[in-house]
């Protein structure tokens, strides 16, 4: 790896260590340790995950991505975004492109400057006002997979939301026995009104609160409109930007997601050793 070129690529404050390895020198059991290595912010370059770019026989390019400890996600939503931005400026692709990920193969339009829009699967509502014990508590969320799992919980207000202790009630329920080994990425909600909710996640793979996460808002956007609190499209803002959620809903059917938000290539640099 001495000497290989990466960029520095964020998405509403989600930030990605993204190489191109076109002729594919990378082989997939080295990401999960280049990944530990570049992603330490002190350390390392620092970022939230890596992505790894490489040719693919059903798209325009093929989107590997491992979190920063090195744990294989099979989507990023924002890191499609900004692969997405990435491959545009670097001719790799037009305007509109397809990325296959481990989750299925994705369209990417950039739609104007850094904004660029993807597509998403439809999510599958795996359960709605599930409750879970906490300590004695009850927590009521929607159990939701938008190709990676996730449990949205309702605040009562903004000021609920912007009090909570997201590192340690979303480790509790990131790793709550219901949701089995691999456990669930979590977000914490707040409608603003039909068209504007709040959110704060906790990501699993990160192990903590992130700024800002494409299939967090997705499946947050989604929860509120399951609910009846939202209608479609939803503006998802989290403490790293905000983003546009659209779709279509029916008698609890998803069908064509979309996000449309910012990706900034923040620099690019050369890797010495590994």
């Amino acid at each position: 790896m001495n000497g290989k070129e990466f960029f520095k690529i964020e998405g509403s404050g989600n930030d990605f260590i993204t190489i191109l390895d076109i002729s594919g020198n990378i082989r997939r059991d080295e990401i999960p340790q280049l990944a530990v290595i570049l992603c330490d912010r002190n350390k390392g370059v620092g970022g939230d995950g890596i992505i790894i770019a490489q040719k693919s026989d059903k798209a325009d390019l093929k989107m590997i991505y491992h979190n920063s400890d090195g744990s294989h996600a099979a989507l990023c939503g924002n890191g499609l975004r900004a692969l997405g931005l990435l491959s545009y400026q670097e001719k790799l692709a037009g305007k509109k492109m397809k990325i296959e990920t481990d989750a299925g193969v994705f369209n990417i339009e950039v739609t104007g400057g850094n904004s660029i829009r993807n597509s998403f699967n439809p999510a599958q509502i795996k359960a709605k006002e599930m409750s879970i014990e906490l300590d004695s508590r009850i927590i009521m969320g929607n159990h939701i997979d938008v190709g990676i799992p996730y449990f949205c919980v309702q605040m009562k207000s903004e000021k609920e939301l912007s009090e909570l202790d997201v590192e340690k009630t979303g480790a509790m329920i990131r790793n709550h026995v219901i949701f089995g080994p691999s456990g669930t990425n979590v977000t914490f909600i707040s409608n603003t009104d039909q068209h504007d909710i709040s959110i704060r996640i906790f990501e699993r793979g990160i192990e903590g609160e992130t700024l800002s996460s494409g299939t967090g808002s997705y499946s947050s956007a989604v929860s509120t409109v399951i609910s009846g609190l939202a209608k479609p499209p939803v503006k998802v803002k989290s403490p790293g930007g905000s983003v546009i959620i659209g779709f279509d809903y029916m008698q609890d059917k998803i069908e064509n997601p979309w996000l449309e938000g910012p990706a900034h290539i923040v620099f690019r640099g050369q890797l010495m050793e590994l």
